[in-house]
């Protein structure tokens, strides 16, 4: 009779082991693979095919004096160029530098608005964590606008403190300048290299 109860108690155990290793950094930038599938669509929102990358960290650069590290697909590309400390995360963009994250987050308001480059960079920083995503994330809205088609971009990211950007998409303005969504892409997995 008492062997049972203690079977039963021993197979209730939650694991609590995370999807993900996590890094003591805001945005691990060394020594790290990021692996993602990315899905493609044209300027009329139609799916067209996806494909698998991974990121890794390249040689570091330095620019305005901060200290800046691209994050490099397979052909050594950048896709991010990021710079990170204790308190903040930004992202490198053709406009200009964008905020992606804050800590500690101010959770008295719903969001936070980040005017970077006057009002043609700006980035939202949600302040309540998106539990829809696998890994409980923060929501960032960085827009880049000039005013012209050609340059307007916006990106809704999804960061997670210690593992980077888990999720996005890319929307661009086309000809009529109807907003439309490029690609949507989610981390499948991060290694340790």
């Amino acid at each position: 009779m008492f062997l049972l109860p203690v079977i039963w108690i021993a197979s209730c155990k939650k694991q609590t082991s995370p999807l993900f290793p996590k890094s003591t950094q805001l945005y691990p930038l060394t020594s790290y693979t990021w692996v993602y599938v990315d899905s493609f669509y044209d300027v009329y929102g139609n799916y067209y095919g996806y494909d698998t990358f991974y990121l890794k960290p390249g040689k570091e650069i330095s620019l305005n004096n901060h200290v800046y590290v691209p994050i490099t697909d397979q052909f050594n590309d950048s896709v991010f160029i990021l710079r990170s400390d204790d308190t903040s995360v930004f992202i490198m963009e053709p406009l200009g530098e964008a905020r992606l994250y804050s800590f500690p987050i101010d959770t008295s308001q719903p969001y936070i608005t980040y005017y970077d480059r006057g009002d043609t960079v700006t980035s939202i920083l949600y302040t309540k964590q998106d539990i829809n995503t696998y890994s409980p994330s923060y929501r960032v809205l960085i827009t880049q606008d000039d005013g012209t088609i050609n340059n307007y971009k916006q990106q809704k990211l999804y960061f997670v403190q210690g593992l980077g950007i888990i999720k996005g998409q890319n929307i661009w303005k086309n000809y009529l300048g109807d907003l439309y969504t490029s690609d949507v892409y989610t981390l499948l997995y991060y290694n340790y290299d």
